[in-house]
């Protein structure tokens, strides 16, 4: 699926979702291509959104990444990025659809648990924004709680 998103951007871009890689999330420097996790499902089994519908974990992750990676575009460290603008603004996508952050979390850093402890057996392609080793643990929301 796709989402339009801007990203920072003065119009919004389409956004491609990938998920034939082991990489928890990311995009590519052009930000026009999110990465996620072949092991993170699209629609959560457990969150609902206030519609009733299954949240979609993709969306939320695609607005991370790809503000994360148009702020670093800007100059901001990835740290920066990441956690004042990136989490943010996946936070604000989350509870703009009456999802709890807290369950949403949790949800994600039950996907993280497993993946971050497995080997990598197919890599991301070139060209991130971020190095995904690098970025091992800077996802787990229980470290971003003031965020």
């Amino acid at each position: 699926g796709s989402f339009q998103h801007a990203a920072g951007r003065s119009r919004p871009i389409p956004v491609k979702f990938d998920n034939r890689f082991d990489i928890v999330s990311g995009a590519d420097s052009k930000g026009d291509t999110v990465y996620v996790d072949r092991r993170i499902p699209q629609f959560s089994r457990k969150l609902r959104d206030k519609s009733g519908k299954p949240a979609n974990l993709w969306k939320y992750l695609g607005i991370h990444e790809t503000y994360e990676a148009a702020a670093q575009a800007r100059g901001f460290s990835y740290d920066r990025a990441h956690t004042k603008v990136a989490t943010p603004m996946e936070r604000r996508a989350v509870e703009a659809d009456g999802i709890s952050w807290k369950a949403y979390s949790e949800e994600i850093d039950g996907y993280l648990d497993k993946i971050e402890q497995e080997k990598v057996t197919r890599p991301p392609p070139k060209g991130m924004h971020v190095d995904p080793e690098a970025a091992i643990g800077h996802h787990r929301h229980k470290h971003l709680a003031k965020y």
